[in-house]
């Protein structure tokens, strides 16, 4: 083996910097130290077809179990749904208007952020990662800790968190959600009153309850390759196309 020359030398070098460099920058704990340093927030994500509410309609979803996870006191419609889907991706709740709910919840990331710990408002981090909304209305608990035990009080918390949103108390993002006219509307039309505090955490509920994901490529294609006759037979539930109470 011939010896390198002088000047293979400096790319080899060059080369071993630019992988560290990728290495660094594909590794989330070196983004979360990096939005640390910098004291910013994680960029807010884009509500994309990721996003969207899912269907009743997959392989292996327990139909009625769904259905029964949803409140009495908080039936599902598409429009309490929309509602917290566009509050879910709102930085107008927190403090700074830098953070949402999706900030930690990134659909491209099956509603996680990939980070061993997470990052919220002025890079400050957090003591844990951020566990999925899929599924979470099965949840007996939420949190890793397990210290709220519906969505609609899970989803008041990161919302007053220092180092999550950061807002002193939940009246502060009620009046910044209040003070915006698509709102006011929505919430008039959704709930018959103004934005309030329980409303609020009822509408992030509901978008929430409509993450469910049970159905994979393979059960889709083997789903649709069966005879009507057998389709008809499985357990799916086929008059909701979304998770709605009708």
């Amino acid at each position: 083996m011939r010896p390198a020359r002088p000047g293979e030398w400096r790319a080899f070098a060059l080369i071993a910097i630019a992988a560290a460099w990728l290495l660094g920058a594909a590794n989330p704990a070196t983004q979360a130290q990096a939005l640390q340093n910098s004291g910013k927030a994680p960029p807010i994500p884009q509500a994309g077809p990721l996003a969207q509410p899912k269907p009743l309609d997959q392989v292996g979803l327990p139909v009625e179990a769904t259905r029964a996870a949803t409140p009495a006191d908080n039936p599902q419609t598409p429009a309490k749904i929309a509602l917290g889907e566009k509050l879910f991706f709102d930085a107008r709740l927190s403090a700074d208007g830098t953070v949402a709910c999706a900030t930690c919840h990134d659909p491209a990331r099956a509603f996680t952020d990939g980070s061993p710990v997470s990052v919220g408002i002025r890079g400050r981090v957090g003591q844990r990662n951020s566990p999925t909304i899929l599924n979470a209305l099965y949840n007996v608990a939420q949190f890793w800790d397990g210290r709220a035990k519906t969505l609609e009080d899970q989803a008041e918390l990161p919302i007053v968190n220092p180092s999550e949103m950061g807002q002193p108390n939940l009246e502060a993002a009620v009046t910044a959600v209040a003070a915006i006219p698509e709102y006011q509307q929505a919430f008039k039309d959704v709930f018959g009153k103004p934005a309030n505090r329980t409303d609020l955490a009822r509408a992030i509920a509901s978008y929430e309850r409509c993450q469910i994901l049970f159905d994979s490529p393979f059960a889709t294609r083997a789903r649709s390759a069966m005879p009507p006759s057998a389709a008809g037979s499985s357990s799916i539930a086929k008059p909701a196309a979304t998770n709605v109470t009708r």
